[in-house]
Parts: C-alpha cells; sequence; structure tokens
C-alpha cells in the first residue's frame, strides 16, 4: 500500500482520486470517470479495501461509467469517505466487472446511485454498500457467475452493511455458481 504525500492516506488504485484528509475541506466536484479499462494491480495479493482497480474518495458527484474493470487478485472499485471531505452523490452506471475480489464497494457516501452494471466471473459480492451509506440507489444490475472468495468470505450478490440506512434495491439479478 502506498501513503499518498501531504494526506495521510493509505490505499492503491490504477486510478485514486483523493481529495485531502480534513473534514473542513471540501470534496472534489466534477470527476468524470468514463471509457476505461483497469486490469490486473501488480502488487501483493492481500484482501484489503485499500486496494482496488479504482479507489475515490472524498467526491461530490462523481460519474463513473462505461468502465471495464477486472483487476484479478483486489476489488473492482472502492467510493468511500476517509477521513476527509464526505462522499456524495455519486453516480455509477453502464459498468462492466469481471475477475475481481469484491466487484463495486461503496461507504460512507450519502445517496449513491448504482446502476445497470453488469458483474460477472468474480469472487465475493457484486455490490457492497455500508459505512453508513445513507439513500442508496442500487438498481438493474445483472450479477452472474458469482463464487465465494477463496478464503470463505465476502459472497454476497447485494450486501448491505455497516449501517445502510434507507436503501432501494429493485430489479437487480444475481446468479451464483
Amino acid at each position: 500500500m502506498d501513503v499518498l504525500p501531504r494526506a495521510g492516506m493509505i490505499g492503491e488504485g490504477a486510478i485514486y482520486v483523493a481529495a485531502s484528509p480534513k473534514t473542513t475541506d471540501k470534496p472534489l466536484k466534477g470527476w468524470v470517470i468514463e471509457g476505461n479499462a483497469v486490469g490486473a494491480i501488480d502488487s501483493e495479493r492481500v484482501a484489503s479495501f485499500g486496494r482496488s482497480g479504482l479507489s475515490i474518495t472524498a467526491t461530490e458527484g462523481l460519474i463513473l461509467r462505461n468502465n471495464y474493470i477486472a483487476t484479478g487478485d483486489a476489488m473492482g472499485v472502492s467510493v468511500f469517505t476517509d477521513r476527509g471531505p464526505h462522499c456524495t452523490k455519486p453516480l455509477i452506471e453502464s459498468n462492466y466487472f469481471a475477475a475481481n475480489q469484491g466487484s463495486l464497494r461503496i461507504s460512507g457516501c450519502s445517496d449513491p446511485v448504482a446502476d445497470s452494471n453488469t458483474i460477472s466471473y468474480s469472487y465475493g459480492y457484486g455490490i457492497q454498500t455500508g459505512g453508513n451509506s445513507s439513500g442508496a440507489v442500487i438498481t438493474h444490475n445483472l450479477m452472474h457467475h458469482l463464487t465465494v472468495t477463496p478464503k470463505g468470505h465476502a459472497f454476497n450478490g447485494l450486501d448491505c452493511d455497516g449501517g445502510a440506512p434507507c436503501v432501494t434495491l429493485c430489479f437487480n439479478t444475481s446468479e451464483w455458481e
């Protein structure tokens, strides 16, 4: 894991977006991450939320769409709040996830939307929302050929935990091997 200089935040990703660790600072606005292909993370394999293909924290109005994420042995995408400004209203839509250890993690964000994503041939959960992510809307996602992680952890198609109030889950399809 790397420590971002002057930020004190730990994480790793092919794309890593992070604001200041000060909660009084403003979140990053205007981020659109679209049309990327993200492959294997080439560091030591560990099951960790800090090791993702895309690791995005402290944004407001993030748009993440039409990306292909296949990390092989890391988290696909983490959109979260970590010691800095609060993550608000991320839109995660029309992405394709394959061969990840956990595909999409949303943690500590208010009003996140995950819509029309395809998740296949991955270990662990398809979509996890938690960490007090309020007002989440998770709709029209297709999850198929998911399997339990090698150590037997993380095995839900949709995983809502850690205080995720007012979550809307509808029109999702989840299939296990």
